[in-house]
């Protein structure tokens, strides 16, 4: 047996290891960067399989110096191929883009890593508008590179930051620029002025690409968009460009840092990576509702799942469609799989079309043998969802409450959990590129023109500019239009003058007010709450 691990970064001079095989394992991942051919004559390649390779067919696409061995041995007819869903990395808000970004992935990756309350770092998320960036004629964007540099040291000198690695170390670090390479070694010459060896030796502090990186990982990352307004950039759409960001964003175990001196509506073309990456960081947990509903509609195979899909994402779970629990049955699949953090449940949506008495007797054969390997099932009823949707739904809620399949995406947060602490509230005085910069419980977000965060973001802590924010001296009614909820988060969003927490919650609500869902007392109070920031900060319904 010969195994052939990170076969997506192995080139084709990896091959004849296979002729020392009876049987051969080949681990990798389509997603991962593969070898770059720089600097090699390509006539020169396609010449050699001319003249050698005639005979086999499909050779002048398989046989390139740029395919990985991964890429070849899924050329390979009959060979079986087993996809690996569990993930041990990544915290789930970090590695949810990538589930979702990746072709391959499509939403089914299983986020298992949990880490205790006294280890998470919150947020997992962090994304760092520059407003004086620019990028220079050497592809160094010194703005971003010297902002990103003080949130480094100021990791490094909080408390922290300084056990919850593995082993209860000190967090390690590194820095991804996702524009070459001159952005990194720019910010490496910077850390080295700043940090003595020790303790980058500690952190295992390291700069550069995506390539740099790709099988390793660091408890915190940084990135560096690099691009910026000043100079025109071309959008990012081909897989290598999405595979590239795949890894530098999935490097990660605990936190993310994204500094980035455009904005969403800088770049444009929705296809492009950066846009893709910059939309989701802005807005998580709104993101993941946007790509679930997405993957529902693409997979789902009728209305009646759609429906009731739908109904469980907006509840803030996680939903996989089509799910395939056994690996060497391609036939059988479940309709919906509800993935919590620590269980999930099957849902069967059985409608009023029949599928013959063959295909009936096969999936109750198929769902015993996994009843009997622990999954958990919940069936419905189209003639009864259509009857009374809500009144259909409720002991799908209560099921999921025994079985402690939690929504995932919209999680209690109280002013008073786990408070950040005063120091690490405070942005570095002597960085004036990013003094509109703050943190709060769930992310760090751009607050432009805003006099109260500008002038006492050093003063205060942020419950204490919440509560600054809330004090509104001429109150106007709260709306039921569910339009306007829905205005409201895509206001939030493209100006960042709300929180992520914030427009997600502005979403959820609009989505209930337009099913006409009940609105719960702590709801109706969080709404006049946002009602007022939003009205105070220039938001204008149509």
């Amino acid at each position: 047996m010969v195994i052939v691990d990170e076969a997506s970064q192995c080139d084709m001079k990896s091959l004849p290891v296979l002729f020392r095989a009876k049987k051969v394992l080949v681990v990798g991942d389509p997603e991962q960067i593969s070898p770059v051919s720089v600097g090699i004559d390509r006539s020169k390649v396609f010449e050699l399989i001319r003249q050698f390779l005639s005979d086999i067919s499909n050779a002048d696409t398989t046989f390139l110096i740029d395919n990985s061995l991964y890429d070849i041995s899924k050329t390979i007819p009959r060979m079986g191929r087993i996809l690996l869903t569990e993930h041990f990395r990544c915290v789930p808000p970090i590695i949810e883009f990538n589930n979702y970004l990746c072709p391959s992935y499509a939403g089914k990756l299983e986020p298992l890593r949990q880490p205790n309350p006294q280890e998470r770092l919150d947020p997992s998320i962090n994304n760092i508008f520059m407003e004086n960036g620019f990028k220079d004629n050497s592809d160094v964007n010194k703005p971003e590179a010297e902002a990103l540099v003080e949130m480094l040291i100021k990791c490094c000198k909080d408390e922290q930051y300084s056990r919850g690695g593995k082993n209860n170390r000190k967090r390690t670090m590194g820095v991804i620029s996702l524009l070459g390479e001159k952005q990194a070694k720019y910010i490496s010459e910077l850390i080295a002025q700043r940090i003595d060896e020790t303790e980058r030796e500690e952190r295992r502090i390291i700069c550069g690409d995506a390539y740099a990186f790709q099988g390793d990982e660091r408890d915190v990352m940084f990135l560096s968009l690099v691009v910026a307004t000043n100079e025109q950039y071309r959008a990012l759409t081909i897989d290598s460009d999405r595979q590239r960001f795949n890894v530098a964003t999935s490097r990660a175990r605990d936190q993310v840092f994204l500094f980035h001196s455009v904005r969403l509506n800088d770049i444009k073309n929705p296809e492009c990576v950066r846009y893709k990456l910059l939309s989701w960081y802005m807005n998580p947990p709104l993101a993941e509702i946007e790509a679930g509903m997405e993957i529902l509609k693409q997979k789902a195979e009728s209305p009646f799942e759609i429906d009731v899909g739908e109904r469980i994402i907006n509840r803030g779970y996680r939903v996989i469609p089509q799910f395939r629990p056994l690996p060497n049955d391609y036939n059988y699949r479940i309709d919906l799989v509800i993935q919590g953090e620590n269980n999930r449940v099957a849902v069967e949506c059985d409608g009023d079309r029949s599928h013959g008495i063959e295909r009936w007797e096969y999936d109750q054969r198929r769902e015993a043998q996994l009843r009997r390997a622990g999954w958990k099932f919940w069936r419905i009823n189209g003639s009864a969802f259509y009857r009374n949707k809500e009144k259909a739904l409720e002991s799908l809620w209560q099921f999921l409450e025994e079985e402690g399949v939690k929504p995932l995406i919209y999680k209690k947060t109280t002013e008073n959990s786990s408070k950040t602490s005063e120091k690490n509230s405070k942005i570095p005085k002597d960085n004036q590129n990013n003094r509109d910069s703050h943190y709060n419980n769930e992310s760090v977000v751009t607050q432009k023109n805003d006099k109260v965060l500008s002038e006492n973001t050093d003063k205060v802590s942020p419950v204490t500019l919440q509560e600054n924010l809330f004090n509104i001296t001429e109150p106007q009614p709260v709306p039921n239009n569910w339009e306007i909820w829905f205005e409201i988060s895509h206001w939030g969003k493209e100006t960042g003058h709300i929180e992520s927490s914030e427009r997600a919650f502005a979403y959820q609500i609009g989505k209930k007010l337009k099913h006409s869902y009940e609105i719960y007392p702590n709801q109706k109070s969080k709404m006049e709450k946002l009602w007022k920031i939003a009205i105070k900060k220039g938001f204008k319904p149509k």
